[in-house]
């Protein structure tokens, strides 16, 4: 039998702890002879609130510095023909730059580095899932994945109840989440729990 959960305060770290070997006899039977600490590092929830620039213009920055980071990226969406919207946007840089990405459901879905899609499956290994719209995040995923990013539009109260929503289970599930706002003209780091 195998004990495991969350480090105390945050850390943002997992052990594995306590290995049960029922099968020792004598004086040993029946206690917890072995012992294993196992540090993972968990992923965090970093929560976008755009109130100075829409989704098209801060999507590209977030993921060129996932993709510096050496992650695949999953951009998960709830609507087929805004993900569509969204592909054409990303090859229409506004320097004429070029960032590499693909709408799932292609016959290269796993060789992408960011990938567009409405489905919960990561089929190119993401390290990284950015939700929008909305869109379902698991605490299962902030705990296995480097990073997740919720970005939601500070205009739209609907999005900013939903993303409330989403912190507030989130983090009583026990993951690390951070929030961070453009209000000031520039991204900071509002609140974390």
């Amino acid at each position: 039998m195998t004990f495991s959960g969350a480090c105390p305060e945050g850390s943002g770290y997992a052990y594995l702890v306590g290995v049960w070997i029922p099968e020792l006899r004598g004086d040993m039977a029946g206690l917890p002879v072995m012992f294993v600490w196992r540090l993972a590092r968990m992923g965090e929830a970093y929560f976008y609130h755009l109130t100075r620039q829409p989704l098209e213009e801060v999507l590209p920055a977030l993921l060129d510095r996932a993709r510096k980071a050496g992650w695949r990226v999953a951009v998960r969406g709830v609507d087929a023909a805004r993900m569509d919207w969204l592909d054409e946007r990303l090859w229409l840089g506004p320097d004429g730059s070029f960032l590499p990405h693909g709408r799932a459901g292609g016959p290269h879905d796993s060789l992408q580095p960011v990938l567009l899609t409405t489905d919960l499956e990561l089929p190119n290994g993401a390290a990284c899932v950015m939700s929008i719209d909305g869109a379902e995040i698991t605490p299962d995923e902030v705990r296995r994945l480097e990073r997740v990013c919720v970005l939601f539009d500070g205009n739209d109260a609907n999005a900013v109840q939903i993303a409330r929503n989403r912190w507030r289970s989130l983090v009583q599930a026990g993951c690390g989440a951070q929030y961070w706002s453009q209000e000031s003209g520039r991204w900071r780091k509002e609140s974390a729990a």
